[in-house]
């Protein structure tokens, strides 16, 4: 069942668990790389820290979202969720959320493929891709948040469609890898 290259697979209860538990492996990766691996233990500072939600043992990371995304409605996954519509709207109201950043996704003219529209398309998706680099820069200076991951979820259940050009989707992967974020 697992993709060519990959090992393993999680099945979950719903895809707000699935974003839930990929956001948690996402940190789980950024603790062990910072640590040196994942056979370093934590250390006895770590594991008490991390009961009062302290350094060292809960860092200060982070998830960037992108306006109008859906996420789930799961505590980790609805501070990512930024549909205005009433669904995202309704599910957010009186709960805490992480405090985490959300980039404008590029906008573009349909139909995609349409020459006349090639221009303004790509536009819209260095303009994100700026926006993207920007927020993850701001937070690690201002905040002291390390992004560890980015999530871009093109077709959504409750969410609806938001499309995507493969320039963007391949341009977006070269630069969190460029910046050391999943």
């Amino acid at each position: 069942v697992a993709p060519e290259g990959m090992g393993n697979v999680q099945a979950t209860m719903c895809g707000s668990c699935a974003v839930e538990g990929t956001y948690k492996f996402a940190f789980m990766a950024r603790a062990a790389e910072r640590r040196g691996g994942y056979d370093v233990m934590p250390s006895q500072e770590e594991l008490c820290s991390a009961i009062h939600n302290q350094e060292p043992g809960s860092p200060p990371y982070g998830i960037l979202s992108f306006k109008n995304g859906f996420h789930g409605t799961m505590l980790g996954s609805l501070s990512t969720t930024r549909n205005t519509n009433r669904i995202g709207s309704f599910r957010k109201v009186d709960i805490p959320a992480f405090e985490w950043p959300m980039a404008d996704p590029p906008v573009y003219r349909y139909p995609v493929e349409d020459p006349a529209n090639e221009a303004y398309n790509r536009e819209q998706d260095l303009a994100s891709l700026r926006d993207v680099r920007e927020k993850i820069e701001h937070w690690k200076a201002t905040k002291g948040i390390e992004i560890a991951a980015v999530v871009l979820e093109p077709i959504q259940s409750a969410g609806g469609d938001h499309h995507i050009t493969s320039f963007f989707a391949n341009e977006l992967r070269r630069l969190t890898k460029e910046m050391g974020v999943y």
